[in-house]
């Protein structure tokens, strides 16, 4: 009982992934705060920070297709 447990907790630590990015300007490359990240399938998203970062987990399985939306 105690190795299946085990199991299932570390297959779920492999599946989640975490993004850890920063969003610029096209031109300026200057970073842009408040930009909404999400994945286009699924319900995962965030903001931007003052620094154009942001931190977007997931703990879903991602497909060749997925995209992230901005």
């Amino acid at each position: 009982m105690r190795l299946t447990l085990l199991f299932l907790f570390f297959s779920q630590i492999l599946v989640a992934q975490n993004f850890i990015r920063i969003v610029l300007d096209s031109e300026t490359k200057e970073p842009l705060e408040n930009v909404t990240v999400y994945f286009e399938r699924g319900k995962t998203g965030t903001t931007t920070n003052i620094s154009g970062k942001f931190n977007l987990k997931t703990s879903a399985v991602l497909l060749k297709e997925d995209n992230l939306q901005f």
